[in-house]
């Protein structure tokens, strides 16, 4: 069933289809007045007075007397279709006068040359009464014989209305409403940009600034969007070069440090040390992981997929861990080959620290957008903690029961993963794993991804 919901619509659009609608809405109510109005009271005798001017026409360019010039006015019929001879007027008496009190009788009453009006009849063709539709004039002849005049039903003056309407729609209603609708395009285009601008620069902070056009509000906008832009990347860019600085200059005294415990026996007093130096190692090596994660450039390229996840499960299977993959044997996708595959490295090195087996699965896609889904048997954890285990450095007592206790990383993975999945436009979401353990489902959509997913279910795969 097709829905129709403007409110998921762009801005420029909706401005666009509400102009659309009110220019047709108040055409259409101008032509329907026109064609209602015109047709009542006053309007309605103008019409029959122009209908009748054919008649009325004939009757003043005769002169002399109405005996003479009946025998002009009786060769009418054979000149023009409307005019016909008849010696006797249908359901209307000879000796009535044809007139009455209401404003279309006296409007053709008084359009009546002086001398004729009392020889013409005027009544309704039809059973009922007299309209613009529905009425003849009678001129009474020599010998009983009448003149009747009836206008044509698709007379010019009877379609005015309409007409007029319809010519206005074409030649004004219509450019007009272009021109509206061009205009609310043109207008809405800067807040467009804004929006494109706003939402590349959430995926990369590399993004050149906006272009500070369009109507004042916007250009404000636009110049307060630019300077939050230079003091975030110069935020970024303070932090990053802090803890790089702060990295290097740890590494010396830890490999004097390292130096100098070889230089002492060995001893449980000196293994403790080493293994502490490991461990400041690592976590040195994993926050500069976190910080090129926010520097690397994404770079679209066209990929199959369905390779590139089975290879990660397959090396992690490779080093011990049940790990297994789960998909189509090919999906070609648009997209970044080293993001995703730090950002699988990540999520399937998580599940191979804190479980004995992992499942990675993959799936295109109504739209054509991808969905990779990693489910584990691990500790799993708590919904109320989910969000916390995202952000940097994060470790919960929660996951550390079990083998989660001895295994290595400072919290960096996942959040890794959540930032780059949100670079390439996508989302990261944990849940629960049935019957037990941690889903993480990432979701690439199409339109960020600018490439459409295909699964195949044979040949042979490649990246």
């Amino acid at each position: 069933m097709i829905r129709f919901n403007p409110a998921g619509w762009s801005i420029r659009w909706q401005i666009a289809a509400l102009l659309i609608v009110t220019q047709i809405v108040a055409h259409v109510i101008s032509v329907v007045t026109i064609s209602t109005f015109s047709t009542r009271r006053g309007g309605e005798a103008e019409l029959v007075v122009n209908l009748s001017e054919p008649f009325l026409t004939a009757l003043r360019l005769t002169a002399g007397d109405p005996a003479e010039a009946a025998p002009h006015l009786a060769a009418l019929p054979g000149m023009d279709d409307r005019f016909a001879v008849t010696d006797r007027l249908p359901s209307v008496p000879t000796d009535a006068a044809g007139w009455d009190d209401s404003a279309v009788h006296r409007a053709v009453f008084a359009e009546l040359p002086a001398r004729w009006r009392d020889h013409v009849m005027f009544y309704a063709a039809d059973d009922g009464a007299v309209t613009y539709r529905n009425f003849r004039l009678a001129l009474r002849l020599p010998q009983g014989h009448w003149l009747v005049y009836g206008p044509r039903g698709d007379t010019l003056v009877e379609a005015v209305p309409q007409l007029v309407g319809l010519l206005g729609l074409l030649f004004f209603a219509l450019p007009l409403m272009l021109l509206a609708v061009w205009s609310g395009l043109v207008l809405t285009r800067p807040i467009t940009a804004l929006a494109a601008g706003a939402e590349a620069f959430a995926r990369d902070t590399a993004t050149p600034p906006l272009r500070e056009d369009g109507p004042v509000e916007v250009r404000k906008a636009k110049r307060a969007f630019n300077q939050m832009r230079i003091r975030i990347r110069k935020l970024l860019s303070d932090r990053s070069q802090t803890l790089a600085s702060i990295g290097h200059d740890m590494r010396t005294p830890l490999t004097r440090l390292r130096l100098r415990l070889e230089m002492l026996e060995p001893g449980p007093a000196t293994e403790k040390i080493n293994e502490d130096v490991t461990t400041l190692e690592r976590m040195i090596d994993d926050a500069l992981e976190f910080l090129r994660s926010e520097n690397q450039p994404v770079v679209l390229t066209q990929v199959d997929l369905a390779v590139l996840v089975r290879t990660v499960a397959d090396d992690y299977a490779d080093r011990g861990h049940g790990v297994v993959y789960q998909g189509p044997a090919r999906l070609v996708f648009r997209c970044d080959v080293d993001l995703v595959r730090r950002i699988l490295d990540n999520v399937v090195g998580n599940a191979a620290k804190y479980a004995k087996a992992a499942e990675v699965t993959l799936q295109a896609g109504t739209s054509g957008a991808v969905r990779i889904a990693v489910r584990d048997n691990g500790p799993g954890i708590p919904p109320d903690h989910r969000e916390k285990v995202l952000e940097p450095f994060a470790r919960i007592a929660a996951v550390r029961a079990g083998t989660a206790q001895t295994a290595p990383g400072f919290g960096l993975g996942l959040a890794i993963a959540r930032d780059l999945t949100e670079r390439l436009g996508g989302r990261l979401t944990l849940g629960d794993n049935v019957p037990s353990g941690l889903l993480v489902t990432i979701c690439l959509p199409l339109r960020l991804a600018d490439g459409a997913a295909t699964a195949v279910t044979g040949g042979t795969p490649h990246v």
